[in-house]
């Protein structure tokens, strides 16, 4: 997430090609890293089976930052507010969603 924030998207590209998932997990974080190597899309990083306020304010602040990077502030800010909507407040995606929220104004 920092290289594409950074601009570097081949760089970022490069290093999830380079470092694959040594084990079949399903937590955020690795939902995510399907997210930015392709093998899920946006709407698919959210399951039903993801209720909990923290993992929503985690996952929600990723599809946001996605979509950032891609240049669509409009989804971005619709995902981080979402991320705040989850009352996932000790989520650093919670955190960080406020934080772009006041960047995009």
């Amino acid at each position: 997430m920092s290289l594409s924030r950074a601009g570097r998207g081949v760089e970022a590209q490069a290093l999830l090609d380079r470092r694959p998932d040594s084990l079949p997990a399903t937590n955020a974080y690795a939902q995510r890293l399907r997210l930015y190597r392709g093998q899920v899309g946006p709407d698919s990083v959210i399951t039903a089976a993801d209720t909990g306020d923290v993992v929503v304010a985690t996952l929600s602040y990723g599809v946001g930052n996605w979509y950032l990077v891609r240049g669509d502030t409009t989804a971005a800010r619709a995902w981080f507010e979402r991320s705040l909507r989850s009352a996932g407040w000790p989520a650093f995606g919670f955190i960080l969603s406020e934080i772009e929220l006041r960047r995009l104004r």
